[in-house]
């Protein structure tokens, strides 16, 4: 361990060499002796001490309290006076330059040597809590303390940016400003559970911003407990996750949706009509599966190019959604194939009239870059529970009868006939 440098302020020479021979006893290592406070300045720079030993009375223009205070403010380097006396007006002057001890001539050793030792402590210690009071105020993570009781005691700018509420309008109340209401109370007695058992709980939880808008942040909370393992505090370091949880919607948006139309693809219908099969055997209803291909969209894509191609594409689907009821389904399952789930279906009727709105509403002309184009529909439709009881077996049947549908002309829809 590196020996601590202190650097002797006293124009006594004789005084000076003597505090140097015993602190050298003591095992502190002294590069220097000023005999100035202009001089203790200059050496106090250029030496970088952990400690200054400083003569208040110094001959010379400036004293050492006047050295003090410039060396405190330029070097931030810890100071303890020496003195053969110290008068009211002489202390109320020193306490100014905030002096880490004073040590009074002629001075004993072991006094002296417990002098520097506190000085040398107090000094890393503050150092050290200032250091965390900026890592905690420039932190990325919004940092909240509160007492046992939850009262807050403390917030950092993270906190006051995330949140909204400055230090003035947080401190003092309850974290339960920030309640959302979006948990329920198997939540909060899940939450409480962990910080009693295990002295930390951490997740994701939806609070709510001054403004009011609700949000989600990634919540890391400690309990702090004295030497008898009582709760003193706790620290919550919060993370907001919006852009996150945004990120993590459009994956599994595009994961389950179609790229061009913004219609659910394949995954998602075969999870989709799952759901409703299960709803319908519940229920004892009829279900329709609907299998819908585009006649005449391979030459238009070919004559007018794939970015023609796409806009029809995109143009059908608004037609698409546009039929049918709220509650059903239309995907897109290939390139110019689409598929529909029509639940609850009370008479078949229902799915006749559907049907033909489809057929006479896609075969109308749609006007792409000045270019008028028509296509039409070949339509197969399968019924649940008449035409089976499962996906596979209602997918096959509508596509035999889209089939059907493209035999007899195209342009026309046909119920499955086994």
């Amino acid at each position: 361990m590196a020996k601590a440098k202190i650097l002797i302020v006293e124009d006594e020479g004789i005084i000076a060499k003597d505090m140097k021979r015993r602190l050298a006893k003591l095992e502190y290592d002294v590069p220097d002796i000023a005999l100035s406070g202009e001089e203790a300045i200059k050496k106090a720079r250029e030496i970088q001490p952990d400690l200054v030993l400083m003569d208040i009375m110094l001959k010379g223009d400036m004293d050492g309290i006047e050295a003090a205070d410039i060396i405190r403010v330029s070097c931030d380097i810890p100071i303890i006076f020496l003195t053969a006396f110290l008068d009211e007006a002489l202390l109320r002057r020193a306490k100014i330059t905030e002096p880490y001890g004073y040590v009074l001539k002629p001075f004993d050793e072991r006094e002296l040597h417990i002098n520097i030792e506190m000085a040398l402590y107090k000094y890393k210690a503050e150092r050290e809590l200032r250091l965390s009071a900026k890592v905690f105020e420039n932190a990325m993570d919004g940092i909240m303390i509160t007492d046992e009781k939850g009262t807050i005691l403390s917030i950092n700018n993270a906190f006051t940016k995330m949140t909204g509420y400055t230090p003035e309008e947080a401190i003092g109340k309850n974290p339960r400003i920030l309640k959302s209401g979006r948990h329920d109370t198997e939540f909060y007695k899940s939450f409480w559970n962990d910080l009693i058992t295990k002295g930390k709980w951490e997740g994701e939880i939806w609070n709510r911003r001054k403004n009011g808008e609700i949000y989600p942040e990634w919540s890391l909370i400690s309990v702090v407990k004295d030497n008898h393992g009582n709760t003193t505090h706790y620290i919550d370091v919060i993370r907001d996750i919006t852009e996150r949880i945004k990120y993590e919607e459009k994956i599994k948006y595009q994961a389950y949706h179609d790229t061009l139309t913004g219609l659910p693809n394949r995954l998602l219908f075969y999870d989709r009509l799952s759901v409703a099969l299960s709803n319908e055997k519940r229920g004892k209803g009829i279900l329709a599966v609907i299998f819908l291909d585009i006649d005449g969209f391979k030459p238009v894509n070919d004559t007018f190019g794939h970015d023609t191609g796409d806009i029809l594409l995109q143009s059908i689907t608004k037609r698409l959604i546009n039929c049918i009821r709220q509650g059903d389904t239309v995907a897109r399952i290939g390139g110019d194939e689409f598929t529909l789930i029509l639940p609850q279906i009370t008479q078949k009727e229902e799915v006749d009239e559907i049907a033909r709105r489809l057929i006479d509403t896609l075969k109308e002309f749609y006007l792409i870059n000045k270019h008028k184009l028509y296509i039409t529909a070949s339509i197969g439709i399968s019924f649940y529970p008449d035409d089976g009881e499962d996906m596979q077996t209602l997918m096959k049947k509508a596509d035999i009868a889209m089939y059907s549908a493209k035999d007899k002309g195209k342009n026309n829809y046909q119920f499955y006939a086994g």
